[in-house]
């Protein structure tokens, strides 16, 4: 390093910045701004979608041009603002690129999806005359959704875990593609020389009944051709079982890991689980059951039979004791019941939208076994709450 050279000091980010990326990429379900501007993108992509849609429709492409533009041109000039909000924030989400965050943006898919909603608009100002396919790319817009809808996004996360088995599949049927028009073609071209009259020509024949489709247009006459096609059908039917098995599989394996690692987060935020190590916390989170429950309802009726103890990982509840409520101060509840084996001691109400976890009775003596710390905090506060009940009833 030469003398005198002093690196330079990075620009502080600014709050401005800072906000709009915590909008645009990092969206919070208590973010009232993240919220609003995810649902107006997702109408602006349905409206910009339908209105390319009608535009091929000849009356209402006639009836109203100006609606028609002033749709197209509007969601293109929102769509060009969010790209340029998205690059000036790239910085703040590709970190690790920090030389080119703005080129990895522009080459990750969500960049590519993007910029598809918008090029296509502008390729139409320098075409004379209209073309069909630049319409086509307008369509593609609709991908935008898979940023705002999480099931979309998994079944992209599903799509991209098992392409190898979708490419393994894909090729068996081309491969009984191949083979079936090849046969098909040695049966039949004497007989029907047009419809039949090469291989390539026979893979329509192929196609329908792989599918088992069968348009018709195109049937075998020869009693070995019909026999043959029979085949054909009854194995189209396995191999395009086979993609669908195969994503199906992929989409519940998906959901279940998403489930435990969202349960893992909140096992982790629960302050008596605190000082639990990683392994600890993913066998506790197979016994434990995430539930939301919304602000006012009861959790837990006094004198109903108990069938599980609950976790706080986020929100507050009271109790009600003796005509009034009070507070929650613990961070579980449930589990006098459970020990004892009696009737609940109490209704808990929650007081603000609360997310719980659910310990049911048949993995309770399990957590409680294998967690020492854990039994003696739940047995203590368990004793303290029935020798508060107990002055009450004095």
């Amino acid at each position: 390093m030469h003398e005198g050279y002093r690196q330079p000091t990075p620009r502080p980010t600014s709050a401005l910045k800072n906000r709009i990326w915590e909008i645009l990429e990092r969206p919070a379900p208590d973010d009232h701004w993240s919220r609003f501007f995810d649902y107006v993108l997702i109408t602006l992509i349905l409206l910009s979608v339908t209105g390319v849609a009608l535009s091929t429709v000849p009356s209402v492409a006639a009836g109203y041009p100006l609606l028609l533009g002033f749709v197209e041109t509007g969601t293109v000039a929102i769509f060009a603002v969010e790209i340029v909000l998205r690059l000036w924030v790239a910085d703040l989400k590709y970190k690790s690129r920090a030389t080119r965050p703005r080129l990895a943006y522009l080459r990750s898919p969500d960049g590519i999806i993007d910029l598809t909603a918008v090029v296509p608009y502008y390729l139409q100002l320098f075409v004379v005359e209209p073309n069909p396919f630049i319409g086509v790319l307008c369509t593609l817009r609709v991908l935008k959704l898979v940023r705002y809808s999480p099931a979309l996004a998994t079944l992209t996360a599903v799509v991209v875990q098992e392409r190898h088995a979708l490419l393994g599949a894909v090729t068996t049927i081309l491969m009984l593609l191949l083979f079936s028009s090849s046969v098909i073609y040695v049966l039949e071209h004497a007989y029907q020389p047009e419809a039949f009259g090469s291989i390539p020509a026979s893979m329509w024949w192929g196609i329908s009944t792989l599918t088992t489709v069968g348009y018709g247009d195109v049937t075998p006459l020869t009693p070995l051709g019909r026999f043959f096609g029979g085949v054909v059908a009854i194995l189209g039917v396995g191999m395009f079982a086979l993609p669908a098995g195969v994503l199906s599989s992929g989409f519940m394996k998906e959901m279940k890991q998403r489930r435990f690692l969202r349960t893992a987060e909140l096992v982790a935020s629960v302050p008596l689980f605190e000082a639990l190590t990683a392994p600890e916390v993913a066998q506790i989170s197979h016994q434990l059951e995430p539930l939301v429950v919304q602000a006012g309802q009861i959790v837990v009726r006094k004198g109903q039979p108990a069938t599980s103890m609950f976790f706080v990982a986020d929100g507050s509840l009271e109790v009600d004791i003796d005509s009034h409520r009070e507070r929650l101060k613990t961070a579980f509840f449930g589990e006098i019941a459970l020990l004892h084996g009696g009737l609940r001691s109490a209704t808990i109400r929650t007081k603000t939208r609360c997310q719980l976890l659910v310990l049911h009775a048949t993995h309770f003596e399990e957590l409680l076994a294998a967690n020492p710390r854990i039994a003696s905090a739940v047995q203590e506060v368990a004793r303290q709450r029935l020798e508060a009940d107990e002055k009450r009833g004095q």
